[in-house]
Parts: C-alpha cells; structure tokens; sequence
C-alpha cells in the first residue's frame, strides 16, 4: 500500500466497505479484515481511517482494545465511490489522537 498515493488508499477503504454494506448495511468492518485486504498494518491503515471519518466519509467505533476498530461506509462515502471522487478538506491530525 505504500506506493499507492492516498485517494486511492481512501477510496479502496471505501470500496471494501461498500462491498460489505451491499450484502448487510448494519454490518461494521474490523479494522483486521482492512489490515488483511489492504495488506497493510493498522497502525499505517489508521490516520486514512481517522481523516476519513473526520470528513463524514465513514462511521467508525473504536474496538475493545486502542488497536482495533470497527467501520461502516456513511451515504456521503458511497456517493464518493460512486463518483470516484473524494475531498480530504481537513486532515484529523494530532486532535483525533
């Protein structure tokens, strides 16, 4: 995932997630199954997470643990997908910490 420039590395955040919401849209994504498609640590998977969540793009709980949590794709997130374009207008940074 590193070499894949970041509204890609949004947007297929959001495709795993549509793909899940269109067989059941109550179900919440661990971040374990990101980590497993994306083929990337949760801890890289987290601040494209954070600002995702940050701009109404996903819905997210956190886990049991400060490691692990959980998603659902928000409407403003499919109509994203949908039309392959996302805006990052404020990044989370230091305060989602």
């Amino acid at each position: 995932m590193s070499s894949m420039p970041g509204r890609m590395v949004y947007l297929e955040i959001l495709k795993i997630l549509k793909k899940h919401y269109d067989k059941d849209p109550t179900y919440l994504i661990p971040s374990s199954e990101l980590r497993s498609k994306l083929n990337t640590p949760v801890e890289e998977l987290r601040p494209y997470v954070e600002d995702l969540e940050f701009n109404g793009y996903v819905y997210r709980e956190d886990g049991i643990s400060k490691a692990t949590f959980y998603l659902m794709i928000s409407d403003k997130g499919i109509r994203a997908l949908k039309e392959r374009k996302i805006e990052i207008t404020e990044e989370c940074g230091l305060h989602c910490q």
